[in-house]
């Protein structure tokens, strides 16, 4: 017997992450229906676009405002990877903890935002990006905003948590 199916537990489980993909998808759309001008019969629909998967990893450091520059000045969309701190704030960074693109240990949830700031996310890709910090969700759609004032810009929010409100938050700072 499958033990998914025998314990309800596990089916309230498979259900829950069912419906969080379901809302993970209809917040990636509501962001490119947002972000995208619709095509008029004078205008045809785009078939496909293309994202920076990270940012534009290969010219900057991965999931950095530096490398969410390079791509929204390159016309691409941009993949977000986040995740919440200790204290809840959103922050972008592709892994669960922080040693892979930083230069330091532990987990995401297990830092705080100040303790996320102070870290190191640069240097391991070059030394001439020593320095660039851990962004905030909220500094990676500023950027946006700025690079980007008609509102043009794709965005695939890969939203890594599936606990204590954080899917609200991502919605809350997107529809600002």
């Amino acid at each position: 017997m499958n033990p998914i199916r025998s314990n309800p537990l596990s089916r309230v489980k498979r259900l829950l992450m069912i419906s969080l993909a379901v809302l993970h998808a209809l917040v990636c759309n509501v962001v490119a229906d947002v972000a995208a001008p619709r095509a008029t019969s004078k205008q045809p629909a785009e078939r496909a676009f293309i994202y920076g998967h990270r940012g534009m990893n290969a010219e900057a450091p991965e999931n950095t405002l530096a490398s969410f520059r390079a791509c929204l000045r390159a016309g691409l969309g941009i993949e977000v990877d986040v995740h919440a701190s200790k204290d809840g704030v959103l922050v972008v960074m592709h892994d669960e903890a922080v040693e892979r693109t930083t230069d330091d240990k532990g987990r995401i949830t297990g830092m705080d935002l100040a303790e996320l700031k102070k870290l190191d996310a640069g240097s391991w890709f070059s030394q001439k990006f020593r320095g660039e910090c851990v962004p905030t969700f909220e500094e990676v759609l500023q950027l946006i905003r700025a690079e980007d004032p008609d509102g043009r810009t794709r965005m695939i929010l890969d939203h890594k948590q599936t606990w204590g409100g954080t899917e609200a938050k991502a919605v809350e700072l997107l529809t600002r």
